[in-house]
């Protein structure tokens, strides 16, 4: 394929069973077929699954495929599509060979890594409980030829990773089950009930203490949190509960102040008959005092119909009236999704870089 600006477009039937794979001119919007697949009986696509990646040289797009295992089972893994040209110069329909095998579901394909030709994707291995970063040779294979790249962190067994454009650093993102999550029973779900802003907040701030004093190499002085909605309310309380300074740099977008404000479908839900004093409890408008020495960042859209921005209006006015300097930026005509994520993201990494050097 000649070097230019090409787009893999992934194209599904109603029933989204049968998928078509296509490679578009990005200057002419022109899309050539490159392969089909019609699923197996009572087997569909994900939209998760249309994700694909394609080779430096343009030569091949990876996508994901379910593969047939010795036990009768299909399994989510590599496919590998060679792009191809026919004697007159059009694109021919690929042939899928397989790069990955094992009875486990490929979940996500992260980078392609043209200088050394290997895939790293993310798969629910060695159990379905589990998600690693693995990586494999960008070559079709029948033998389980793939290595774990963040296994060895051994209490971090459901994880997401993030690869630097360079290949040199891996960002793992571990996820804490602390008390009010899934997955344990309702003894362990219910714990928050009437009582949002507590024991869940604590139970993270718990795990980032381990977390620091098992690994010193991290800097203790230097510890951000962030949130959005729930978690901007989160991120809040969580500079509130934690000891002092503990948090260098908090940033919170479109927070929940104080749940009275908040849909009752949602509050009621999770709250049930609490007094007012449950809520008042977990109003973190009551005390702002720890953003004298914790640096706080607060974004919110003015068109935010979800958590309406009365809540950052109240949360700034804590703050003034105690004469707390602290970071704002307020979005007009956006909602809570707040469309204008290069502009807020550029935000937050401008004030984390100033926050950790002050």
């Amino acid at each position: 394929m000649k070097s230019e600006e090409v787009l893999v477009a992934t194209w599904t039937n109603r029933l989204q069973n049968h998928i078509s794979v296509t490679i578009c001119d990005y200057k002419t919007a022109i899309c050539n077929l490159v392969f089909e697949y019609r699923y197996p009986e009572k087997m569909w696509a994900e939209p998760a699954h249309f994700s694909s990646l394609l080779s430096n040289r343009q030569d091949a797009v990876f996508i994901l495929l379910p593969r047939a295992r010795a036990d009768g089972n299909n399994y989510q893994h590599i496919a590998k599509l060679l792009i191809q040209y026919d004697s007159q110069g059009k694109l021919k329909l690929a042939e899928s060979s397989f790069l990955s095998v094992g009875n486990f579901d490929v979940v996500a394909l992260n980078r392609y890594d043209g200088t050394t030709d290997t895939i790293y994707f993310t798969a629910q291995a060695p159990s379905p409980g589990n998600r690693h970063l693995y990586s494999t040779k960008a070559t079709p294979t029948a033998d389980e030829v793939w290595a774990c790249v963040s296994c060895h962190h051994k209490n971090c067994t459901y994880q997401s990773n993030s690869i630097s454009p360079n290949f040199k650093y891996l960002l793992t993102h571990c996820k804490i089950d602390g008390r009010g999550s899934g997955g344990r029973g309702w003894k362990y779900r219910s714990a928050t009930y009437g009582a949002l802003g507590t024991v869940e907040i604590q139970d993270q701030l718990d795990a980032l203490k381990a977390v620091l004093k098992k690994y010193p190499y991290f800097d203790a002085s230097r510890v951000s949190v962030f949130g959005w909605s729930y978690g901007g309310f989160a991120a809040v309380r969580a500079a509130e509960l934690a000891p002092e300074s503990f948090f260098k740099c908090t940033v919170s977008v479109a927070p929940v102040a104080n749940f009275l404000y908040y849909d009752a479908t949602y509050t009621e839900r999770y709250m049930g008959e609490a007094g007012l004093a449950a809520y008042n409890a977990s109003d973190i408008t009551n005390d702002v005092s720890h953003f004298r020495k914790t640096r706080l960042l607060l974004a919110h859209g003015l068109y935010d119909d979800n958590v309406h921005f009365q809540n950052s209006a109240l949360l700034m006015e804590a703050l003034q009236r105690q004469d707390i300097d602290f970071d704002a930026m307020v979005y007009p005509n956006q909602d809570h999704s707040i469309s204008r994520r290069t502009h807020l993201y550029n935000k937050i990494t401008a004030f984390l870089e100033n926050c950790a050097k002050h």
